[in-house]
């Protein structure tokens, strides 16, 4: 299969896109308050990057300027991707990998392996280097493609997008293991399996307290799981709903319906248009009616964070954790063959007119990661959890 870096993308639709990536922001944008540039300084903030375009053969490159060009925009939701720039992104299943084979995040100023599919790789290592560069200077370096109002928020995003900022056919990665010991791996990207994430509930004390993660919403099967295990330990006196990681997909209208069990408002909503007031909803007489507690971190987003507002606004969980992305909304999609912009048309605040997007959602109890609880093998989410919901029982 011919690569990415080599197959040609013609010069009509490089401009084609471009112009419709211009057209789409001026109409459907509704986040200039985060943007880097204002609304006035579109015309010439644009024309910079018709030469490039025009010097840009390769979809690679072509995926990688529109990364640029869109980043400005800094919002999480407005995004262009190729499904023929790179073979080591899923779209369709994003969930599920590890495009480099492990996931990391800057835990206080060092970058750390947060999840590995590697032999020789743990949870807990320190990244130095990847083939032969140090790895803050590549980050920093790939700042310009990323749109995040806060450095700790752009790593979700980099995990995924790596490939195409360092294409290489192998990685050779540097790094300190447990004892801060200098180690060095091989990685061949197009030799890594995958997670196969699901849903999952257990009971972490019998008939008192369950556990419920969702992965993502990406997939109807995610949420319908979750209300199925809902519907298991609906006798439990608490139950904790663990979203970490969760970037989000469909709204999950369902599962919100099953625990809410107040009266609850949703977001405040823009459009590049129009502006539309929380609304309140009456719960469900059927409702969950035990204590909820929610696990939440800067990988929490988007459909994830819909659930989370809600419950954070009335009060009726309490949330644990990091704060959470800033960013949901329906964005204006255009799709021509593999290649697909999106653009953020939808922003939304809290209810109580609080600011959301680029701010996120504070929880009410801070858990802050730590290297050696990776080594450990120490959730001090679900034990700040469990300690929450022994004292509210």
């Amino acid at each position: 299969m011919e690569s990415a870096i080599s197959q040609s993308i013609h010069i009509e639709e490089r401009l084609f896109i471009l112009s419709k990536a211009y057209e789409s922001v001026s109409k459907y944008f509704a986040h200039w308050e985060d943007s880097k540039i204002a609304l006035e300084d579109l015309d010439t903030y644009f024309p910079q990057f018709i030469k490039r375009v025009l010097e840009t053969e390769n979809r690679l490159s072509f995926t990688q300027l529109m990364l640029e060009f869109l980043a400005k925009l800094n919002n999480r939701h407005t995004i262009y991707f190729d499904l023929s720039a790179t073979a080591l992104i899923d779209w369709d299943d994003t969930e599920n990998i590890l495009p480099i084979g492990f996931s990391f995040e800057n835990i206080k100023g060092e970058w750390i392996v947060t999840e590995s599919l590697l032999n020789g790789l743990t949870p807990g290592d320190q990244i130095l280097t990847i083939n032969g560069q140090p790895f803050k200077q590549l980050v920093g370096d790939f700042s310009k493609y990323l749109h995040e109002l806060h450095d700790l928020y752009r790593t979700g995003r980099l995990n995924l997008l790596f490939p195409l900022f360092m294409p290489a056919e192998k990685y050779s990665v540097e790094f300190f293991d447990k004892d801060n010991v200098k180690n060095q791996i091989e990685v061949n990207p197009y030799n890594i399996g995958r997670k196969d994430v699901m849903t999952e509930g257990r009971w972490l004390v019998h008939e008192k307290t369950a556990y419920i993660k969702i992965p993502s919403f990406q997939k109807p099967k995610y949420e319908a799981d979750a209300v199925d295990f809902v519907g298991r330990f609906f006798s439990a006196k608490s139950i904790i709903l663990d979203l970490r990681g969760n970037k989000g997909g469909s709204t999950p209208a369902s599962l919100i319906k099953l625990l809410m069990n107040q009266r609850w408002r949703s977001y405040g909503l823009k459009t590049a248009t129009k502006e539309y007031q929380p609304v309140y909803i009456e719960p469900d007489k059927k409702a969950y009616g035990g204590e909820l507690i929610l696990l939440v971190d800067r990988d929490t987003g988007s459909a994830a964070e819909d659930l989370v507002v809600p419950f954070k606004d009335n009060g009726r969980a309490k949330i644990i954790g990091e704060r959470t992305w800033g960013s949901t909304g329906q964005p204006y999609i255009f799709e021509k063959g593999e290649q697909r912009l999106c653009i953020g048309a939808v922003r939304a605040s809290m209810p109580d007119g609080g600011l959301f997007e680029g701010i996120g959602i504070e929880p009410d109890i801070r858990v802050n990661k730590r290297r050696e609880d990776f080594y450990e093998r120490i959730d001090r989410y679900i034990e700040e959890a469990l300690r929450l919901s022994l004292i509210q029982g």
